[in-house]
């Protein structure tokens, strides 16, 4: 083989190279383009929403009918609706829109509920009084002006939540992580904080601590008669 040929095959490779290469290139954008909208098509079950938006009794009987569906609601927008009572056990609802919503006495141990609003909307706040939320993750969620009334929170994750003015009375936050949350004008009042973590608090002066039980020995404050203020009404 001459060297005139050799170079000529030579060139004529690396000028096919240089074609093939950006047609794969060319497919791998296209693919990642669409696994990416294909995520964005999929943030939450829009048949799962469609039916928690029918009522409890209309959700109750669609989870009955498949009790281990894994359910769906991230990104949703369920503000101002009220799930009292609802079974939302192990739910996805990270970064979901619960402002002003009631989710008293709720199911929700095991939530993913990371980067969710749970704050005010149009001046009513979220209610999650005796809500169960043992080892949910509530990690970066606004939950300002929250009611948390007897709220269990066993093992649950809040770390970088905002606490801002809400009511943590008699919650049972034993074992959970609340580190660095902004507690500002947040009342933990006879809160069972036994093995919580509050490491690099924000505002913490600001937080509203007494008879807060940090040790088995103190439970005995918790059965003690409440009092009723302003806030509980």
């Amino acid at each position: 083989m001459s060297k005139r040929t050799l170079l000529f095959r030579t060139l004529s490779f690396m000028f096919m190279a240089l074609l093939v290469v950006p047609m794969y290139a060319q497919v791998d954008d296209e693919d990642e383009d669409k696994d990416e909208t294909e995520e964005v098509e999929a943030k939450f079950d829009v048949k799962q929403l469609e039916q928690i938006k029918k009522g409890m009794k209309n959700w109750a009987a669609y989870r009955a009918a498949s009790p281990i569906m894994q359910i769906n609601l991230a990104g949703a927008d369920l503000h101002g609706m009220d799930l009292s009572g609802f079974d939302l056990k192990g739910a996805n609802l990270k970064n979901a829109d619960l402002r002003g919503v009631k989710l008293i006495k709720t199911n929700m141990e095991g939530a993913d509920l990371s980067g969710a609003d749970i704050g005010e909307y149009e001046m009513a706040i979220s209610d999650l009084s005796g809500a169960m939320l043992n080892k949910a993750n509530l990690s970066h969620c606004d939950l300002t002006g929250a009611r948390c009334i007897k709220t269990l929170l066993i093992e649950a994750n809040l770390s970088g939540a905002e606490l801002i003015g809400a009511n943590m009375r008699k919650a049972n936050m034993t074992k959970a992580n609340l580190d660095g949350c902004d507690v500002e004008n947040c009342t933990f009042e006879r809160t069972i904080l036994i093995g919580t973590s509050m490491e690099d608090l924000t505002n913490a002066e600001g937080a509203k601590m007494t008879e807060c039980i940090y040790k088995q020995e103190d439970m005995h404050l918790y059965s003690l008669p409440d009092v009723k203020y302003l806030e509980d009404k």
